[in-house]
């Protein structure tokens, strides 16, 4: 089997960012403010490769996974390093002086495993960026739509390129998110039955909620100024890109709260907003926030072990609300049945 044909059999799985690498007694200090190259030594200690300069030792959780992913033969490992500016602190012991980033490559078969077992090691992956191969990016930890086709590695954005000028990482992107505003409550839906009572965590996320599908979505991410000529300019916290006409409206969101806080009844609670006919609700802050028009009806999709859990749950929280459980229909029926389930049932489950 010649290189090329192997080459094509390779694929890039993403890249694991932002590792700490903390100081050590024989830590060298380096000034690298863009990614380069490195190497893991078998205790976890991170060396440049140029020089062979010792910068920090991994934390032993991530010593492990990247010893057990160097253990098999199929995997590749491109490691880079980014030194940190350093840091004033008062308190005692390593201090983190540089970031490590990790790009993956091996077999397409091979994805799955590798994504449950970072997935097992609480490390996740993200989409690459300095790739040294020009293989098909495949990523187990995202799922492409049936509309995507695998985009080659070189192809990628890249820091500085004209798609990113202001390029952040992922961890970045996720910070710009961040937000110290107190939500205001969402007044409980009154379809809900007597006996259930939302905490004011889960009054709060329908506030979310009902904003985020509200016609009147605010920017979010994109925020308004006046330029000295009295221009308005739109500047986007997460791509860095600005630009002088209103963006698009765009709807929706995630909900990924810790498992126990109750994130199936606030999507119940959601519903039964929907349900309601009124294009206005009040909200728990005093002021009429608009709905926009009720839906007619929710679709919920979810895995066949959670189906017990969506036939009890809503039974027990909405007062008289008829459900319809569809389970393994065969495409051609759903043809059919699709277009009546959506303007005949107040809430359809699947």
């Amino acid at each position: 089997m010649d290189s090329e044909a192997a080459e094509l059999e390779t694929v890039c799985y993403g890249m694991l960012e932002g590792i700490p690498v903390t100081t050590t007694e024989t830590t060298i200090d380096i000034d690298n403010t863009s990614l380069v190259r490195a190497c893991l030594r078998e205790n976890g200690t991170v060396q440049r490769s140029s020089d062979g300069a010792c910068v920090g030792q991994l934390n032993n959780i991530a010593t492990k996974c990247f010893s057990r992913l160097i253990d098999q033969e199929n995997i590749d490992i491109q490691l880079m390093l980014q030194s940190l500016p350093p840091q004033a602190s008062r308190r005692k012991g390593p201090r983190v002086v540089a970031n490590v980033s990790a790009i993956l490559y091996g077999p397409e078969e091979a994805g799955d495993c590798v994504g449950s077992f970072l997935d097992e090691c609480k490390l996740f992956l993200q989409d690459p960026y300095g790739c040294e191969k020009n293989v098909l990016y495949k990523n187990p930890h995202c799922l492409l739509s049936i509309l995507e086709e695998p985009r080659m590695t070189f192809d990628l954005p890249q820091p500085g390129s004209a798609v990113f000028p202001n390029f952040k990482s992922a961890s970045e992107s996720l910070k710009a998110l961040e937000t110290t505003e107190e939500f205001p409550e969402w007044a409980q839906p009154a379809s809900l039955r007597p006996n259930v009572r939302l905490r004011k965590h889960q009054k709060q996320a329908l506030w979310f909620f009902v904003s985020r599908e509200s016609t009147e979505t605010p920017l979010h991410v994109w925020k308004k100024t006046d330029r000295i000529n009295g221009c308005l300019q739109y500047f986007n916290d997460v791509t860095g890109k600005s630009q002088d006409v209103p963006p698009a409206v765009w709807r929706g969101g995630i909900l990924a709260d810790e498992m126990g806080l109750g994130k199936t009844l606030q999507m119940i609670s959601l519903i039964a907003i929907d349900k309601e006919s009124r294009a206005f609700q009040q909200n728990g802050s005093g002021t009429d926030a608009y709905r926009g028009p009720a839906s007619a009806s929710t679709l919920v999709i979810v895995p066949l072990s959670l189906m017990s859990v969506w036939e009890e749950h809503p039974d027990c929280h909405f007062q008289g609300n008829p459900i319809l459980i569809l389970e393994d229909i065969l495409p051609k029926t759903k043809e059919y049945l699709f277009p009546y389930l959506l303007h005949s049932h107040p809430s359809v489950f699947q």
